[in-house]
């Protein structure tokens, strides 16, 4: 994406930092009946985000070349902020009410408030 002039933000809290594999999971997603995904997607999201592949995956986004640039819910912007800028991060998106409307911060992470954070 990158290549192409675009910028794509990894969401700490998705399935690429829940599971070794994402691929065999995202693809189960899009073979799901209509019917059946809302039970999936809950089965899936019961798994616990796991650091290690959220550091991987940060990894290769940036030996990829691209521009490493990730997000979460506003709840957990302050660990996933500080989380994201340890891994190498250059972007932090917080979007409380869309991407319209996000918040991008490091190398030093900001809150709404304007406090800055270690």
């Amino acid at each position: 994406m990158s290549k192409l002039g675009g910028l794509a933000v990894l969401n700490l809290e998705g399935v690429q930092t829940r599971y070794k594999n994402p691929q065999e999971v995202l693809q189960k997603i899009v073979e799901t009946d209509k019917s059946e995904i809302t039970g999936l997607l809950q089965k899936i999201y019961q798994e616990p985000v796991q650091q290690e592949f959220d550091c991987a995956r940060i990894r290769q986004i940036k030996d990829g070349g691209a521009l490493a640039a990730v997000s979460s819910i506003p709840q957990r912007a302050v660990e996933f902020g500080c989380i994201a800028q340890e891994r190498g991060s250059r972007r932090f998106c917080c979007a409380k009410y869309g991407l319209d409307r996000a918040v991008t911060f490091l190398p030093n992470i900001v809150a709404r408030s304007g406090k800055v954070l270690p």
